[in-house]
């Protein structure tokens, strides 16, 4: 059993070492990024950022507007009655 144990852990931590350096080695070249790279980078962070604020805003409105449009049929004349006319019948 020992030596099962230890077989499996000489695999899983060279493994972790592989996968170790292949994360450092991720990380610095994300880190070497040129200003052109960075600058490119922030423009279309910004540009989707945008987009997205621009979709939250639609979406917002109509929101509001399926509020008021409800509010609006609630607010006819007579609507009470008449739903009180159906739920006692």
């Amino acid at each position: 059993m020992w030596m099962l144990f230890s077989a499996y852990y000489s695999i899983s931590a060279s493994r972790y070492k592989r996968f170790a350096n292949s994360w450092r080695t991720q990380m610095a070249k994300r880190m070497r990024t040129t200003p052109e790279q960075r600058a490119e980078h922030e423009r279309r962070f910004d540009e989707t950022t945008k987009l997205l604020e621009e979709r939250i805003a639609h979406h917002r409105r109509l929101i509001a507007e399926e509020r008021e449009h409800e509010e609006r049929r609630l607010a006819e004349p007579g609507l009470l009655e008449r739903v009180r006319r159906r739920l006692a019948a």
